[in-house]
């Protein structure tokens, strides 16, 4: 237990490093040009410069992997053995929540949230505890999805209602509409994946080799769309990759499940966590466009 605690808290610190360091070294460039004369796409991209990849790869294992395995252990440590969170776990839910304020991004925000409500609903005794946490959570997620989705385009001037619309609209996309819409418009009806597939050519993935960042204002940014696992590899690779993927990745789940049930009950619940994490990434967001600052 002591020496996974010392893992679990190394990587901690690593991922903390991490996103500190970006932020005062390369980060708060950007915040000085919020609410300027950029224009959206040009203050989006500012970060996407080929100067900051190996920082944005460093970045992006320091708050996809390092924080999440750190906060969701040490939170779920406390609520076993404490009943409420340590200090510990705070500072290291802040710093996740952090690391997704300083590139202006969704995912680590929500990521950090959904650890919150998560703790919460296990953490609550009652129902009208329940009912108030899931409520107030709700309200949160909306105001910080909106909120950052017109920072993150240099749009500065906004409403309140204005801001819970549109974190409305972040989380009814993602969840209903993106998935199958996406596939069938930008995948399946637009690309011959069977005799003409991408390869790879337009996947944010291939900025890690050189290639160019395809944001959402770009001409080609229907290839980057979220069409959901399938349909990703479809446009990239056609149909037979289809079948090798997936069952490369239920392969990966069913191992992750086998060494799940035999850990220590600390790490099961982050296991579990950051796994359904992970699975809906997979069927709504696209394995080969993951974009550096996604």
């Amino acid at each position: 237990l002591t020496l996974a605690k010392n893992f679990v808290l190394l990587a901690g610190l690593m991922g903390a490093g991490v996103s500190i360091f970006y932020f005062f070294f390369i980060a708060l460039s950007m915040f000085s040009n919020l609410g300027g004369e950029l224009s959206r796409s040009e203050f989006r991209f500012l970060l996407f410069d080929d100067r900051y990849r190996y920082f944005n790869i460093l970045l992006e294992l320091a708050r996809r992997i390092l924080l999440p395995i750190a906060v969701s252990f040490l939170m779920f440590q406390s609520l076993i053995f404490k009943g409420r969170l340590s200090n510990t776990a705070k500072l290291f839910w802040i710093i996740l929540f952090f690391s997704g304020v300083i590139t202006l991004d969704r995912g680590p925000v929500m990521i950090s949230m959904a650890l919150l409500i998560v703790y919460l609903v296990l953490a609550s005794n009652s129902y009208k505890k329940l009912i108030l946490y899931l409520s107030v959570s709700f309200a949160l997620v909306l105001i910080l999805g909106g909120l950052v989705t017109y920072l993150q385009y240099n749009v500065t001037e906004f409403s309140f209602i204005e801001i819970m619309g549109q974190g409305l609209a972040v989380i009814i996309n993602r969840l209903f509409y993106d998935p199958a819409l996406m596939s069938l418009t930008y995948s399946f009806s637009e690309i011959d994946g069977i005799n003409e597939p991408l390869k790879l050519k337009f996947s944010r993935i291939g900025v890690l080799w050189g290639q160019e960042y395809i944001g959402t204002m770009n001409d080609n940014s229907i290839y980057v769309a979220p069409v959901g696992i399938i349909g990703d590899i479809w446009r990239n690779f056609g149909f037979l990759p289809m079948i090798f993927f997936g069952s490369l990745i239920s392969s990966i789940f069913i191992i992750i499940t086998y060494y799940t049930n035999r850990c220590i009950m600390l790490f099961r619940l982050p296991i579990a966590f950051l796994s359904i994490i992970w699975s809906f990434y997979v069927l709504v967001g696209s394995l080969f466009s993951i974009g550096v600052l996604a």
